[in-house]
C-alpha cells in the first residue's frame, strides 16, 4: 500500500513523495524513515478529483503535526486536539505519519512556508496560532534549528 508523505533533507525544499511502507527484507528495530523506500517522486500540479473543491477555493496553508510513534509518545495527539480547537479560515489541520525527524517531537509544520517546530506543547499552540497563522511571524524560540 502506497502513500504520499513530505520529505525533507538539509538544504533542499520539501519533497511530495509517493513511498512503499511494506518492509523489504529489513528488521523491525530500524528507524522508522529506513523502512520506506521511495518508488515515485512527483510535484502535485494538477487538479483531477472532482469531489474536491476546486484549487482556489481550497485552504492555501497547512499545519502538519508528525503523528508517528515516537511523536505520538512525546503528546503529540494533545498538540494535534489543540490545533484542531482553534480553527482559522484557509487553514488545514491535519496529522501527518513520520516527518523523519524522531526524537525532537512532536514536531509541526507549517505550510506552505516550511516551517518548522520541534518540542510542541500543547500550551504552545494557542502562541504559533496568533503569533505564526494569523500575524505572519514565526515563533523563533520554538522553531527547528536544523532547518531555521
Amino acid at each position: 500500500m502506497a502513500q504520499v508523505m513530505l520529505r525533507k533533507t538539509k538544504g533542499k525544499p520539501i519533497q511530495f513523495v509517493e513511498v512503499d511502507n511494506q518492509r523489504q527484507n529489513q528488521p523491525k528495530n530500524q528507524p522508522c524513515f529506513n523502512r520506506v523506500s521511495v518508488k515515485i517522486k512527483t510535484t502535485v500540479e494538477s487538479h483531477t478529483d472532482k469531489s474536491a473543491p476546486p484549487l482556489s477555493q481550497q485552504p492555501t496553508r497547512q499545519i502538519l503535526v508528525c503523528q508517528h510513534r515516537t511523536c505520538r509518545k512525546q503528546g503529540a495527539a494533545k498538540v494535534l486536539a489543540a490545533f484542531q480547537a482553534l480553527p482559522v479560515n484557509g487553514v488545514t489541520v491535519s496529522g501527518s505519519p513520520c516527518l523523519g525527524e524522531c526524537g525532537n517531537g512532536p514536531m509541526v509544520v507549517v505550510l506552505p512556508e516550511e516551517t518548522w517546530y520541534c518540542r510542541v506543547h500543547p500550551d504552545e499552540v494557542p502562541t504559533v496560532v496568533q503569533r505564526h497563522i494569523k500575524d505572519g511571524q514565526p515563533v523563533k524560540a520554538m522553531l527547528y534549528r536544523k532547518y531555521h
